[in-house]
């Protein structure tokens, strides 16, 4: 009986969705390619992507608690949940499929009681974060308006932050506000849901096969030879030096540089502003080092 039961959980393992959830710029394009050619899923990038689909800008950043009702994201979900092309799934043999986005990590637990799907959420360093957001001109204080206009949101998490998240205006202190604010929410909604699973992006880059197949184990799946293989494949051929073509989405790194590159790039003052903005996050801190 308990053999029948393990490999029922193995077949439900690997037919649920799973869903990598995170900021912007915190390398969930590299991470959620590479977990799903381990796993073997079809891959769906960022559904809610605003620039691309401008109507659902209304969800960005959108903090939806457990009870919500909100049908026109399960339909979006739902439909980027369908195959392109008929059959395409069953004949490159994927098993389900991975959806991920930048957009609604927000609304993380809603969507985990309406599609049980297996949850990763993805943090990276502020400073590396902060670093390619400035070099993106990535826009920080319309973020933290939509996060502090939400009444739902300020009373659960961020009251007691508002005035912080408001006190300055420049860019590196703003950033490191906004990145202590949004993971701290998935941090707290994740104390009620411990199978979530968080991945940092540094530690992903070294050792990285061994390290995804300990991600892909944590969620209760085990890659086939196959998945394996295709994982091994992906990151060795990315494993590589990036081009001045493969513009700023590309995959294409030298994974071991990955975590310090922005030492080489930001100022003293700079990092200062980031740590100080993130300050009363310090629970999140507590993933990095960093001497103030």
């Amino acid at each position: 009986m308990d053999q029948k039961y393990t490999e029922m959980n193995k077949r439900l393992n690997k037919s649920r969705p799973i869903y990598v959830l995170g900021l912007p710029r915190s390398g969930s394009t590299w991470v959620s390619k590479a977990i799903s050619m381990g796993a073997e899923r079809r891959i769906v990038h960022e559904p809610f992507n605003w620039l691309r689909y401008p109507e659902r800008i209304k969800y960005h950043m959108k903090y939806l608690r457990a009870d919500a009702n909100d049908q026109d994201l399960i339909n979006i979900l739902v439909q980027a949940s369908k195959p392109t092309i008929p059959f395409t799934d069953f004949l490159i043999r994927n098993s389900g499929i991975l959806i991920k986005d930048v957009h609604i990590c927000l609304a993380v637990e809603y969507i985990s009681k309406i599609f049980n799907p297996h949850i990763v959420i993805l943090i990276r360093h502020p400073c590396a974060m902060a670093q390619s957001w400035k070099r993106m001109n990535l826009e920080i204080p319309f973020r933290i308006e939509t996060l502090l206009s939400q009444d739902s949101l300020v009373k659960d998490f961020l009251e007691p932050f508002s005035k912080h998240l408001k006190s300055r205006d420049d860019y590196f202190f703003s950033f490191g506000g906004y990145w202590g604010a949004s993971y701290y929410v998935m941090w707290k909604l994740t104390q009620q849901h411990p199978e979530w699973v968080w991945a940092n992006h540094d530690d992903l880059c070294i050792n990285p096969i061994e390290k995804f197949s300990s991600l892909l184990q944590n969620l209760g799946i085990q890659p086939t030879n196959r998945g394996y293989n295709r994982l091994d494949k992906f990151l060795s051929k990315n494993n590589a030096v990036q081009r001045k073509k493969d513009g700023p989405h590309s995959v294409r790194r030298l994974t071991n540089e990955e975590p310090d590159k922005w030492k080489e790039i930001l100022r003293p003052d700079d990092i200062k502003a980031i740590f100080d903005g993130a300050a009363p996050f310090e629970n999140l801190l507590s993933f990095f080092k960093y001497n103030r």
